[in-house]
This record gives C-alpha cells, sequence and structure tokens, in this order.
C-alpha cells in the first residue's frame, strides 16, 4: 500500500534515510531480543489507536528519533511518545530505559521505515504532534527527493493527525530550510505557526551550534478543512 498524493495517485516510497551500521553490544542484543519486542509497534498492525494503548488522549511521535534523547525528555514532560527509528542502537537504548523507569513511562517505539505507520499503520486522527528533529539532510540536488519533508509526508502526516495537530522540523542545513518553506508554503493541509520548544537540545543540535550552523525551527498546524 502506498501513500496517495494530492493528484490522487498512489505512489511507491522513496527511502529518506542513510544506512547505518554498526555491532550492537551485548546488553544491546539482549534487549533487542527481550525488550524491544515488548514495546515494539507492528508494521502488519492497521488503524492502530496509540489513545487507547498508552491511555492518553496526547500522543507524540518522534520522527527519527535517533539515539533517544529528545524522546526521554519528552517522556519526563509526561508526554505519551511513538518513537521511530529504523537503526537499531537508540530502539535498544529506549527500550532499556522504558524497562528500568520508575514511574513507568508511556512509550512505544517502531523500528523501521517510518513513513509506513503514516500510510497505514495508525488510526486516522489519533495523533496530537509529530516531531522531525535533524532529519538526514541530502543536501545534493540530485537526492533532494530523498528528503523526508515533502508534500507526500505532509500528506500523510494530515491523515493521521487531529485538527489543529502540529508537525514540528528542525534542521542545520539551509538548504533543507528552504525546501520546507517552499513546501509549507505550497501545502492547502498546514499553516504555519509560532515554534514553541520546552526540551533539551539534541546532539545534533548541540552540533549544529557548535559548528556555527543556523538552527532553523519551523512548526505546522493542521487545518481544519470543511
Amino acid at each position: 500500500m502506498y501513500p496517495i498524493d494530492k493528484a490522487g495517485i498512489s505512489r511507491p516510497l522513496i527511502r529518506t534515510f542513510h544506512g547505518r551500521q554498526g555491532r550492537l553490544s551485548e546488553s544491546r542484543l539482549l534487549a533487542l531480543k527481550t525488550l524491544v519486542p515488548k514495546y515494539c509497534v507492528s508494521a502488519t498492525d492497521r488503524d492502530l489507536d496509540l489513545r487507547t494503548v498508552l491511555d492518553s488522549e496526547h500522543v507524540v511521535i518522534d520522527f527519527g528519533c535517533g539515539m533517544g534523547a529528545h524522546t526521554i525528555e519528552l517522556l519526563k514532560q509526561g508526554n505519551a511518545v511513538l518513537s521511530v527509528d529504523v537503526h537499531t542502537a537508540g530502539i535498544c537504548d529506549l527500550a532499556m530505559f522504558a524497562e528500568e523507569s520508575t514511574p513507568e513511562h508511556k512509550l512505544r517505539l517502531f523500528h523501521g521505515d517510518g513513513v509506513q505507520l503514516l500510510s497505514h499503520v495508525l488510526k486516522p486522527q489519533s495523533i496530537s504532534e509529530i516531531h522531525v528533529y535533524f532529519p538526514d539532510p541530502w543536501p545534493k540536488p540530485r537526492h533532494a527527493k530523498r528528503r523526508l519533508f515533502n508534500e507526500t509526508f505532509l500528506i500523510m502526516a494530515g491523515r493521521v493527525l487531529k485538527p489543529g495537530g502540529i508537525v514540528k522540523l528542525v534542521t542545520d542545513d539551509d538548504g533543507y530550510a528552504e525546501f520546507a518553506n517552499l513546501t509549507i508554503s505550497e501545502s492547502s493541509l498546514f499553516e504555519l505557526i509560532p515554534y514553541e520548544s520546552a526540551t533539551t537540545l539534541t546532539s545534533y543540535h548541540q552540533r549544529g551550534l557548535k559548528m556555527g550552523h543556523t538552527i532553523h525551527e519551523f512548526a505546522i498546524k493542521k487545518l481544519q478543512i470543511k
């Protein structure tokens, strides 16, 4: 099942992330076997309502959670969170964090390409916020089509977000920011709103500041289409 673009055409998904490989520690291997399945959402689910699963009307997706710093901050603030990443180490670390935490946090994980979540796994109009912090920039022009934040992504985000739901995007890549601005301006589903952040800085954010990069922050709200 492929997402439908604004022309009503079903198109195959384009890979939006870089492949990264590395050996897992013994603790992460054990977590992958025993803990990750406990917290993971399956790609075979259909119309999954995380509000019921996590007993919360406010569910946030940390889309591309990396090593989990932003997810942990969101959980400590009392949010129910679905953390998404294709890379294994951070997913394992979050499963271990959830298992060792007291009180128990409201966390679920998706270990895979998150566009599947938005296209068919999650129940429509069930998510409050989607956070996309420092996605792969794909800076070369020939690779721009692989950027996650594009027209198709916004259509899929619009499917799962409640009316008035919010997408937050943060990047330190100037080209990506320009691309995002254009994408937002052309969207009929979302409007730009002031960006508000109450979370600590991720390692990518700190790295961008250290390198003198401009940090571009966007927040857009789903319109209530009549």
